[in-house]
């Protein structure tokens, strides 16, 4: 689930799930990429991206925002390959 809120100067923790037609978890082709949008603009903010250990189709993302500040509006955009 993609983050909503968080806390100035946190860590913000999430998951990607990628699912099959049929609604089965199933592995992307590589790991998903995620993107960072400040109030609209694109920022070089690292995601880190990792595939859960002994799942499938379940990837744990991490963000630590740089140089944030209290109001702004974040996106994070995700892009995913199967």
């Amino acid at each position: 689930m993609r983050p909503t809120t968080f806390k100035v100067g946190k860590t913000i923790p999430w998951s990607i799930r990628t699912y099959t037609e049929a609604g089965q978890l199933v592995d992307a082709d590589s790991n998903p990429t995620v993107e960072v949008l400040r109030d609209g603009v694109e920022v070089n903010d690292a995601v880190t991206v990792t595939k859960r250990a002994s799942t499938t189709g379940i990837y744990d993302c991490r963000y630590t925002p740089a140089s944030e500040v209290e109001g702004e509006i974040f996106e994070i955009v995700e892009t995913v390959l199967i």
